[in-house]
């Protein structure tokens, strides 16, 4: 009776599941159109974004507030004003707030107070490593780990939710540097940084990793993509040969209990979450099973692929 009883609530979910699917691929278009405007004249570049999001805002009567995740790698402070101009001109300015993806050396006290008048609440970082020898690495030498700390600090100054992500297993990272994004993690958790999460360095197609794993030999045209995981622990394709893999999984396991610690959470919250948002839910339960546990790669490892 409960697999009838469930399999009758997801039938219920249905018509939601396919608005919602519907409504995330208009919206990533939307995006992505917005992104891809290679102009700077303040007509293509501010208009576009508007007349895209403005009719979505002003239709979900049921919202207080559209969470729209932009990009500002780009941005200067000026076209920012810009954005805070136009969202006055039209009125809804207060009535809409952001979650915006930052770089870290782009932060001073000025940008923030500009972001929070534009209604940025909360800031997501690629933090990357603790170790400046690897965030080098990965970042070309545009930024340093004193920055990374430094915004932080000027960001809970300013009362910002702070999010980011941490890479494991980089080309040539060791123990010593593993420890230093651990240490890096405990700065974290004296700042109160709000949200952290902790991945396995991986290869995508056209990116310097994945030329730097072709060239030593570690990926080749066949690759099986389930290892390009951010969660694959059972076979990290850039790990060091003098680092085991035991080794590695208890530092990485290290983080991850470090960082869960960071949440503020709690099983109330969750359960309100669960009745108003329950696709949400379903598919949080399903990354849980499916993808942040490894259930296909454990699989094959079973099978001995």
């Amino acid at each position: 009776w409960f697999w009838v009883g469930f399999g009758v609530f997801i039938l219920m979910l249905m018509p939601q599941v396919l608005f919602d699917l519907k409504h995330g691929f208009i919206m990533s278009k939307a995006i992505l159109r917005h992104l891809s405007q290679n102009t700077y004249s303040r007509q293509n570049l501010f208009q576009t974004f508007f007349n895209t999001f403005s009719a979505t805002y002003f239709n979900q009567k049921i919202l207080t507030a559209l969470i729209l995740i932009i990009s500002f790698l780009v941005l200067l402070k000026k076209r920012i004003q810009s954005i805070i101009e136009e969202l006055e001109k039209r009125k809804i300015l207060g009535n809409v707030y952001f979650i915006a993806m930052f770089k870290a050396d782009l932060v001073d006290d000025e940008m923030c107070i500009l972001l929070k008048k534009l209604g940025v609440k909360a800031l997501n970082f690629g933090f990357e490593s603790g170790s400046q020898k690897i965030l080098s690495y990965l970042k070309k030498d545009k930024l340093r780990v004193d920055q990374i700390k430094n915004a932080i600090r000027i960001c809970k100054k300013h009362n910002m939710k702070v999010f980011g992500s941490l890479m494991f297993g980089s080309p040539g990272e060791t123990i010593d540097d593993m420890q230093e994004t651990l240490n890096l993690i405990n700065f974290m958790k004296k700042e109160k940084v709000d949200g952290v999460w902790a991945f396995i360095t991986s290869p995508f197609p056209g990116t310097e990793l994945w030329k730097y794993g072709l060239e030593k030999g570690l990926i080749n045209n066949n690759f099986d993509f389930d290892y390009s995981s951010h969660y694959n622990t059972q076979k990290p394709i850039f790990l060091e040969k003098g680092i085991s893999l035991e080794k590695f999984n208890s530092i990485y396991d290290k983080a991850l209990s470090e960082l869960r610690s960071f949440s503020r959470d709690t099983w109330k919250n969750r359960i309100k979450r669960a009745v108003i948002d329950p696709m949400g839910f379903i598919k949080k339960v399903y990354n849980l099973i499916f993808i942040y546990s490894n259930f296909s790669l454990r699989l094959k490892h079973l099978l001995g692929r």
